[in-house]
């Protein structure tokens, strides 16, 4: 089996999902305890937000970079970032670490294109949501991409922030989702991505008809896969 890196605390409660999902699912699969070896970096968020909040993208790739240092000498055998939004770095840190990283956005596309979706809606920070982090690789297989509109854009980050990331889950925000998931499909939506770790925690597969697309458990599942699979097939 490959280690496992995970760049988490952003947040905690997406990266404990992680872990979750990874460990459960190998036992419900296979019905022994030999999961995967994780190594887990949790990073202290503050500094992380703080220079999201002043769009310091120089800092924060610099920060990710000496995370990933920190798994590879750790002697991770691949990583992954338990985030959506630091994922727009993706390509910078794989031009400067030595062991894979597994992309959130190419795990979640696969999934996409099983369903054969044309069009989805995505959620997730405001950054994720700006830079429409799932656009560009969707489009490459000519599915269609929509964000929401710049009122609820703030509107999910708003919850993101001041409430998933500590763990809080309110029936108000949730109406709040759904409500905006619901303009999305009215503009031709087939499914949603849940473009932030966290939103999992509010919204679920039966809060809406169109397909839901979880990006911790997807992403955690394609982890679990990776290391389990035979090295001659990477």
């Amino acid at each position: 089996m490959k280690k496992i890196g995970i760049i988490g605390g952003a947040s905690a409660e997406s990266t404990i999902d992680y872990y979750k999902y990874i460990t459960t699912e190998y036992i419900k699969k296979y019905g022994d305890y030999a999961y995967p070896q994780i190594l887990i970096n949790s990073i202290s968020f503050q500094k992380y937000v703080d220079f999201m909040k002043k769009n310091d993208f120089y800092s924060l790739s610099e920060l990710l970079l000496n995370e990933g240092l920190r798994l590879q000498n750790a002697g991770a055998d691949f990583i992954i970032i338990a985030t959506n939004t630091f994922h727009l770095f993706i390509e910078e840190l794989r031009g400067q670490l030595s062991i894979p990283i597994l992309s959130i956005i190419d795990s979640v596309k696969k999934e996409i294109q099983k369903d054969n979706l044309k069009k989805v809606a995505l959620l997730g920070t405001k950054l994720t949501m700006d830079f429409n982090l799932y656009g560009e690789k969707c489009k490459e297989n000519n599915i269609d991409v929509l964000v929401p509109d710049e009122a609820d854009k703030k509107s999910i980050d708003k919850i993101i922030f001041n409430e998933l990331t500590k763990g809080l889950v309110k029936s108000e925000s949730k109406k709040v989702f759904i409500n905006i998931i619901d303009k999305m499909k009215s503009m031709g939506a087939q499914g949603v991505i849940l473009g932030c770790t966290e939103i999992p925690m509010l919204i679920k597969n039966n809060d809406t008809d169109l397909n839901v697309y979880d990006t911790t458990f997807i992403h955690a599942m394609d982890a679990l896969n990776y290391s389990l699979s035979d090295p001659s097939s990477n």
